[in-house]
């Protein structure tokens, strides 16, 4: 017998927070050549975009400000 494997997690969806929808829209439309996706709250805060084999980045108006920093 050989012994199974650890599942590795699996993300399906990013989420983040930003202070201006259409500016970071256009950006990630215009500038990385992202597909935008139908968003189901259609609201004006929120924008869908495929990243990748089913995956996708989602963008959520409503952050005060804005964060730089380095990971």
């Amino acid at each position: 017998m050989t012994e199974a494997m650890p599942q590795q997690p699996v993300l399906d969806h990013i989420a983040i927070y930003i202070t201006d929808l259409k500016k970071s829209s256009a950006f990630y439309r215009d500038v990385l050549g992202l597909d935008s996706l139908p968003e189901p709250f259609r609201d004006g805060k929120h924008a869908w975009f495929a990243i990748g084999q089913g995956k996708q980045l989602h963008i959520i108006e409503g952050a005060i400000s804005r964060t730089e920093g380095r990971f």
